[in-house]
This record gives structure tokens, sequence and C-alpha cells, in this order.
């Protein structure tokens, strides 16, 4: 994982939604400081204000050939997205392999470079060997210090995002609609109305893209006139019962850390 240091972001708190496991937010607060459970040791933080402060929508690209050009670089990665920034670092002495760093306008084309790039690429100067370039997301050394985004360098495995504070008549085809643009979902859930305002889970393909969603969405309104919804990543399916969280058709602990 390599770095560089990026301009800090603006924090985002993240309500909880009213309601649901009230028993095991109780239990939590003492270690719940915006409405999430907290981290067990050594996990990472799933609150978006944490990811967006220890990395960026840019990649770090490693192990390329000496004699790389910007040009190449940029035409092994426009194909993903729209590129803010793509510029090789200077020359790095003999025998040092060359690196670089590429910038996207969303995190869902940052994250499908890695994941179709990293360990699987490789650069003209490559040919004949078995070499490939490395990929992972820079850190913003500026905020957390070198090697304070590590538990990103990757990505994540959570692609499902908890939608809160929509109106009790939502439809799976309008948060479809509302939610579509942000990438390809798998699934959607409404969980049962228990007030006049729902909550909902939408499942995208990779982290990437329920990334955008948090960040694009959380704070709208499905719909002139509707509340603000709350749009956050949600715990990992296979890890909130054994926690004591909630279930696939309960709301509680919806943010906040991996574990």
């Amino acid at each position: 994982l390599k770095s560089e240091a990026a301009p800090q972001p603006t924090d985002r708190r993240v309500p909880t939604c009213r309601g649901r496991r009230r028993a095991t937010a109780r239990r939590g607060a003492g270690a719940m400081k915006r409405g999430a459970p907290a981290a067990p040791v050594g996990m990472p933080s799933l609150e978006f204000a944490d990811i967006d402060k220890a990395i960026d929508k840019r990649i770090f690209v490693g192990k390329m050939p000496n004699g790389t050009g910007e040009d190449e670089l940029r035409s092994t990665f426009e194909g993903f997205g729209a590129l803010t920034e793509c510029r090789m670092v200077p020359d790095r002495g003999a025998g040092s392999n060359a690196i670089g760093f590429v910038a996207f306008n969303t995190w869902s084309a940052a994250h499908r470079a890695l994941l179709e790039c990293d360990g699987k690429k490789q650069m003209r100067g490559h040919a004949g060997t078995s070499s490939t370039i490395v990929v992972s997301f820079a850190e913003r050394t500026q905020n957390v210090g070198r090697g304070g985004g590590i538990a990103y360098a990757k990505g994540l495995e959570v692609s499902r995002v908890f939608v809160g504070r929509v109106p009790e008549d939502v439809s799976e085809p309008e948060l479809m609609d509302k939610f579509g643009h942000c990438g390809t979902i798998e699934s959607v859930t409404i969980l049962p109305a228990k007030s006049r305002l729902r909550c909902a889970f939408v499942t995208y393909r990779f982290w990437g893209e329920a990334m955008d969603a948090v960040e694009q969405l959380n704070g709208q309104s499905l719909r002139a006139g509707a509340e603000s919804m709350t749009v956050v990543l949600a715990q990992p399916r296979d890890k909130e019962v054994a926690r004591g969280g909630y279930s696939a058709g309960a709301g509680a602990g919806h943010g906040g850390s991996m574990g």
C-alpha cells in the first residue's frame, strides 16, 4: 500500500433507524458514538467518514516495468471510468519498478479497476514474463499517517447498504430506480413497517458501488416531500447473528464496523 496526501473529508454522522432492536442498542450504548456498534479490535470501521478519511477514490499502481509511460498507464485504466488524475512517479533509479497513481470520480470505478487489474494485468514491458502490476487504494497519510488506511487497501467485501427513513408505501421498483444509478443491484429487501417510515437493504455487486450509494444518497429524499434517507454500509450478514445484532429482517446496528 502506497500513499499520498489528500484534502480532509467532511465528517458525516449516521442516525439510527428508530424502533429496531432497542435492547441491542442499549447494550452497546457505551461504545456507540453515532448509532453504530463498536468495531472489534483490529476490524475496520464501516462508517463512511472513517473510510473517506483513510483513503480516496485513488489507486496506487506498482510493479510496473521501468520505461512505462503515462500514456500507457492512462490507457490501462481509463476504460473503468472518468479519470481525475493519472501520473507516473518520476524515475526512482536503476533497478526500481515504476509506480504511479490513478484517481477516478467514483468509488465503483476505482474498486473495479483494482479488482480486475491487481495481480492480473501486465504492461507492455512485462511481455515474456509472469510479472503483473499490483493495485491498491492509496492512503490519505495527511489524515491517518502511513499505514493508517491499510485495512482498506484492497477495498472491503461489504456490498450491502442499509436504507432508513423511507416512506411506508415505498416499493422495490422505486428503490431500484433511485439506487440503480450507483451500480448493479443484486437484491432489494424492504423491512416490515413499524411506523410511518420504513427501512430496507440494497445489495450491490461489490463494495465500490455501495460506497457510491452512501456518498451520493445519504441525506437525500427518496421522492419529493419525503424525509431525508439514512444510507450507510450494512454489517456483513454472517456476523450479525453471531454478535447478537439484527438478523436479515431487522435493522439495528446497521452501520459502523466490520466484525
